[in-house]
């Protein structure tokens, strides 16, 4: 890690859809949680200001990285499991864990993880839940353009010159334009300026 750091290196994602040494996956079939070595990890990125990204690891993990961290953390790329029941989603606990954090939650495009039928209303729908149920300050964008595994992109989300779209339909939905500016950037930022203290 301190390496990479040198490199630029900047924000590290605890897992992918694997085991790893560090922490159970998303995809583990059994969620043993934050490793040792997990825990050293996370103590290493809270020194040097890395900001620890938990998408993709499994919900004990999850809970454990938030309990461990002294910093904010983000789920780059999640969305609300109430809304829609995907493996990738994060559920009430764990959007709780990451509020208590202060950390930030990007809603991403994903197909499976939006709904049946994904669109600008779908990906609202997140949002608007995560804001609702949680906080105006928790909620981000996150879309995982280059990571959406031959899906098509949400209808009316193509590419990021639509993005007036969503922010349209949160409007439309009587949401402030605080909180939208907040969900568009401010509470990614956030997160990133907090870590940021501790960049050498």
């Amino acid at each position: 890690l301190e390496l990479f750091y040198l490199l630029g290196l900047r924000s590290l994602q605890f897992a992918w859809n694997f085991d790893n040494k560090y922490c159970a996956s998303c995809m583990s079939t059994k969620d043993y949680g934050l490793t040792g070595d997990g825990e050293r990890l996370v103590g290493l990125c809270n020194e040097l200001g890395v900001i620890i990204d938990i998408s993709h690891a499994s919900k004990k993990a999850t809970i454990e990285i938030l309990s461990a961290s002294k910093l904010p953390v983000i789920a780059s790329h999640a969305n609300a499991r109430a809304v829609w029941e995907h493996v990738r989603n994060l559920d009430d606990e764990q959007l709780q864990a990451v509020r208590n954090n202060r950390g930030a939650v990007g809603v991403n495009l994903i197909w499976p993880s939006l709904s049946e039928k994904p669109s600008v209303v779908a990906v609202a729908d997140h949002i608007a839940y995560i804001c609702a149920h949680f906080d105006e300050d928790l909620c981000a964008i996150g879309t995982d353009y280059f990571g959406l595994l031959d899906h098509p992109e949400p209808e009316g989300l193509e590419d990021v010159t639509k993005f007036l779209n969503l922010w349209k339909e949160l409007a439309d939905r009587g949401m402030s334009t605080n909180t939208i500016e907040k969900v568009s950037y401010t509470n990614a930022l956030r997160v990133i300026e907090s870590n940021a203290e501790r960049w050498r």
